[in-house]
């Protein structure tokens, strides 16, 4: 980022303003030398002079070179000192450099919006510019199933008087308004309370992504089969023709098919219970029944052991 470059370049200065603090520490050291050689000879010509061995213009000429050089240690003594100073100083700002790098990056992170799961966007609530603050939703993800193992969770509610007759695994059935088919699954979770507006209770299970037909959002209908009964009469569901005012099937009698009204019972993977109307020895027409009416003619095709194929011609 733009703040970690600057910080590193803020290092970099730091890095040469400590090099020259070092070499200004060695010019005060040569600086040193030159002053104490320098302050021996004086010492020596003041005792020359006084001896006279040595003239007043031989010992001002030492004396100059001396306060020259004295001059000269102060000077780069005063110098070492100012560039460890802006070293010093440089070492702040590189630490205050990186930390405000530091809380950029935090920032930004912060900012970053990152999906729970793998997925696909498919709303967007904001738009670029707003000011988007804690819990306030800025996107909608779908998912693409990995994180449930390539299934689609399907969640509803379920009134609490038959809570009691549900269970983890228990086999429920899924009609989807965009699949021609009926898929069987299981309870996979369910909710800890009951919700006090409805007296209901949040189910919760899971249909493998095998089809083109699903997708998140769907509406669907589900099958609980809360009892089982043996030994009854039941028909695919495609036999039974269900109209508002009554439910019928067509019988096989002869060349000819007759409608039979039934009361229907339970319903369970594909089949209806047939709880009165038909006594179990009748050929049903499965295929073909929509397009038939009472005492129509027929050609019977059979195409297995439990259904009857029709196709009708009229009187």
């Amino acid at each position: 980022s733009a703040a970690l470059s600057a910080a590193s370049s803020t290092e970099n200065q730091a890095r040469a303003a400590r090099l020259a603090a070092q070499a200004a520490d060695s010019q005060v050291e040569q600086a040193r030398a030159t002053m104490e050689k320098m302050e021996v000879d004086y010492n020596r010509f003041l005792n020359l002079r006084e001896e006279g061995v040595a003239t007043q213009a031989e010992f001002e000429q030492i004396e100059l070179g001396y306060n020259s050089a004295r001059l000269g240690y102060e000077a780069a003594f005063a110098g070492a000192e100012a560039a460890w100073a802006q070293a010093r100083a440089a070492e702040l700002g590189v630490e205050a450099a990186f930390k405000q790098a530091s809380q950029i990056a935090e920032l930004i992170d912060d900012g970053t919006l990152r999906a729970p799961f793998d997925g696909r966007i498919a709303t967007k609530s904001l738009d670029q510019g707003t000011i988007a603050g804690p819990g306030m939703p800025v996107y909608k993800i779908v998912g693409d199933g990995e994180e449930t193992g390539n299934q689609l969770e399907i969640g509803f509610r379920i009134p609490e008087v038959i809570f009691g007759k549900t269970y983890i695994g228990m086999p429920i059935y899924i009609n989807l308004l965009s699949c021609e088919r009926e898929i069987q699954t299981a309870i996979n979770s369910m909710g800890p309370e009951v919700r006090e507006g409805g007296r209901t209770v949040e189910v919760i299970s899971y249909i493998p992504l095998d089809s083109l037909c699903l997708l998140p959002g769907m509406f669907g209908t589900v099958k609980i089969p809360l009892e089982s009964r043996e030994n009854v009469i039941k028909l695919p569901d495609e036999a039974v023709i269900e109209l508002e005012t009554e439910q019928f099937v067509y019988l096989a009698e002869g060349d000819k098919a007759v409608k039979r009204v039934v009361t229907l019972g339970l319903r369970e993977a594909g089949f209806i219970e047939i709880v009165d109307g038909l006594t179990g020895n009748e050929d049903v027409i499965v295929i073909g029944n929509r397009y038939l009416t009472d005492g129509a003619k027929i050609t019977l095709r059979t195409a297995g052991s439990d259904s009857v194929n029709a196709q009708g011609e009229p009187d």
